[in-house]
């Protein structure tokens, strides 16, 4: 078998609000743009990760697909709340 390079587009809105010296930062409208090269799916994330889509049925482990989505999108949403986190309190 070939080699198949695996790509996602990760969309969305992040917000802030800010007053008062805090910042509320959010993400919405999250979606993902998988396999645009070849057999282009686009998932929105509302339904793609939540548990009913990336847990197993015994609601114990992550499928593989959906579940993939379901952490990078943490991780992503966490490196740039991290960040900005850094940046505000220089």
């Amino acid at each position: 078998s070939g080699l198949v390079l695996d790509r996602t587009r990760l969309n969305y809105t992040m917000t802030a609000k800010c007053r008062d010296g805090q910042a509320e930062i959010t993400l919405e409208r999250i979606s993902y743009i998988y396999e645009e090269a070849r057999d282009q799916q686009v998932y929105k994330a509302e339904k793609w990760i939540t548990d009913e889509w990336a847990l197993n049925k015994k609601q114990t482990k992550l499928r593989p697909l959906s579940g993939k989505f379901r952490r990078k999108t943490y991780d992503r949403a966490h490196f740039l709340f991290n960040k900005i986190n850094q940046l505000l309190n220089k």
